[in-house]
């Protein structure tokens, strides 16, 4: 005799795993939860749990997937946004020294694209305007990077802090807009 697992069970138990860092436990949870019931919120964490494992493209197409099933779930579009900043391939080495292939630039307009989504369902999602500000920054939008640097350091202050050493921003950080919005 077995005990039955409800999807509910198997999306717990995924999550469990998951904050563990047993992210293979945690993947096979979900599948086995998408098998019952697939529902946004799994293929959320299903996206996450292969992101973190460096599986970019079986996270993207789980962070879709959970796009596909709620389009207002903002969770997704950031998560799908973030692994587009980060699976971009370019070697940031200082101001002036970062040229961006048309690839790259199409990657970080495609991240800017969910960060806008996410901005447009949770307009205070502090994180999703910050990350948008790097990616305006990187490909030299510096109004636009200004603009969501600081609406992301009114929403939380520790930006201000924290983009001090980002290197994203060194494209931007002789513009004395930045300048005063990075200032103690």
């Amino acid at each position: 005799m077995e005990f039955y697992l409800s999807a509910d069970n198997y999306f717990n138990r995924g999550n469990t795993l998951c904050l563990s860092g047993d992210y293979e436990g945690g993947i096979k949870a979900y599948d086995q939860d998408i098998q019952i019931q697939p529902f946004h919120e799994v293929y959320q964490n299903l996206g996450l749990a292969l992101f973190y494992l460096d599986r970019e493209e079986d996270a993207l197409v789980s962070f879709n997937k959970a796009i596909e099933l709620d389009k207002t779930f903002y969770q997704a579009w950031y998560s799908r946004g973030v692994l587009l900043l980060k699976r971009t391939k370019d070697i940031y080495l200082g101001p002036g020294s970062l040229d961006l292939s048309e690839e790259s630039k199409k990657q970080y307009k495609e991240a800017i694209e969910s960060f806008n989504k996410t901005i447009e369902i949770e307009q205070k999602y502090h994180r999703a305007w910050y990350d948008r500000a790097e990616c305006y920054a990187i490909i030299q939008e510096v109004d636009l990077a200004i603009k969501d640097l600081k609406q992301a350091i009114d929403l939380n202050h520790e930006y201000k802090t924290k983009a001090k050493t980002n290197t994203y921003f060194d494209e931007i950080r002789e513009d004395e807009r930045f300048k005063k919005l990075i200032e103690d």
